[in-house]
């Protein structure tokens, strides 16, 4: 996170103050815009982009059963650090935390697809 000239925490890239509750709500906006929710009572489905064009769709539940869903992949998977994790927060942002967590791990690929390269 990037802090603001006047110390305040700001959200990263959107130039928005930690402590403005108009601007907070105008980020919260952004990102429902961003990720696109899907919400019902026990899950989370996200639709994401990557930086390299990867088109993904992560589904978080409440049960801590994470899928992300690529073009012609689908990998289901328990989430145990994630449920560790997040132990005590509002069910909406445990879930919106782990489906940001997931993609997360989908911008990263390309650096262990090419680690792995230079191992091999």
């Amino acid at each position: 996170m990037a802090v603001s000239h006047t110390g305040n925490i700001a959200y990263a890239g959107t130039g928005l103050a930690a402590d403005d509750g108009l601007k907070k709500n105008k980020y919260n906006q952004f990102m429902e815009k961003q990720l696109k929710l899907k919400r019902s009572s026990k899950k989370l489905q996200t639709r994401h982009r990557t930086w390299y064009g990867l088109e993904a769709e992560v589904t978080v539940s409440e049960s801590n059963f994470h899928q992300v869903k690529l073009p012609k992949i689908t990998l289901p998977h328990p989430g145990v650090v994630n449920w560790f994790s997040r132990q005590g927060l509002p069910i909406d942002t445990r879930l919106e935390l782990t489906a940001l967590h997931e993609f997360g791990h989908l911008q990263t690929l390309p650096v262990p697809l090419l680690h792995l390269m230079l191992l091999l």
